[in-house]
């Protein structure tokens, strides 16, 4: 990690502001990808759960 502060000459970056510094951008990076993902997710959900719907009425009616 600290290789790649030392290639962007950012000043005055100990390990542990480096590390901060990170986690920050990282977190940002994660939270715009949730943002951009959410409507998908919760279209993955849905299909789940009606899945899991379907598959509760079929051993209801077929039991297994």
């Amino acid at each position: 990690m600290s290789n790649i502060y030392h290639e962007l000459k950012l000043p005055c970056i100990n390990k542990q502001q480096g590390n901060f510094l990170y986690l920050i951008i990282m977190t940002r990076i994660t939270i715009i990808n949730f943002d951009a993902n959410l409507e998908s997710i919760s279209k993955t959900f849905k299909f789940h759960f009606y899945a899991d719907k379907i598959k509760a009425s079929m051993r209801k009616e077929w039991p297994i």
